[in-house]
Formats: structure tokens, C-alpha cells, sequence
């Protein structure tokens, strides 16, 4: 299901003698609408702290930039690991692969330290 269609919720199609809708109420769907456009967008860092450190780096741009470089180098990365890496434990691999996992981990872990 998709996140702009899940507040809309059909209600039990109303039973006129023998025939019932099959569509749901046009001024509902309005209604629902308008409620899903005026809520507000979900932000993480609402549940940063105030101060601190790591919620400096959490919060700026440049964090934010770099992590969606990194995961998109990732993303490129298992491409690049599922076809040339034949190993099947990453112990087995050449040391290119290993560094290269040991550092987006690395990474992984550094922003998920500095978001929680």
C-alpha cells in the first residue's frame, strides 16, 4: 500500500434495498484527503536531543549529503561484490572486498551512532 493512499479507508458500502455502492462517499474521500494534505511531514531529527555533540552532526546538511553518497556507492558496491567476489564467506574474500564491507559498516555504524 502506498503511503498517500493510506488515509483513505472505505466505509462499509451503504444498502439501498437490494443494491449497494461500490464506490466510497465522495465527501469522505474529500475529507480524508484534506487531512492527509495539512499533516505535518515526518522529520527524524524532531526526536534528536536539543544539544549535544552528535545531534549537531545529525542534523546538518552535509551528514545528510554524505550519508545518501555512501549509500548509493553501497548500492553500486553489492553490484560490484555479487559479481566478481566468488567467495562465500567474506573471511575467503581478497582483502579488497573485506576493506570495502568493513568500511561501509564502519560508516553504517558512525551515522546510526550519531542519529540515535
Amino acid at each position: 500500500s502506498s503511503d498517500a493512499l493510506s488515509g483513505f479507508h472505505a466505509k462499509e458500502p451503504e444498502r439501498t434495498g437490494r443494491h449497494r455502492s461500490m464506490f466510497p462517499d465522495p465527501k469522505e474521500m474529500k475529507e480524508q484527503m484534506r487531512a492527509q494534505m495539512v499533516r505535518p511531514d515526518y522529520d527524524v531529527a524532531e526526536f534528536y536531543k536539543e544539544r549535544g555533540f552528535c545531534q549537531w552532526i545529525a542534523r546538518h546538511g552535509n551528514f545528510e549529503k554524505m550519508t545518501l553518497v555512501v549509500i548509493g556507492l553501497n548500492a553500486i558496491w553489492i553490484g560490484v561484490d555479487t559479481d566478481f567476489n566468488h567467495a562465500s564467506v567474506l573471511l575467503d574474500a581478497q582483502p579488497v572486498f573485506q576493506i570495502a564491507e568493513h568500511a561501509f559498516c564502519t560508516y553504517f555504524l558512525f551515522e546510526w551512532t550519531m542519529r540515535f
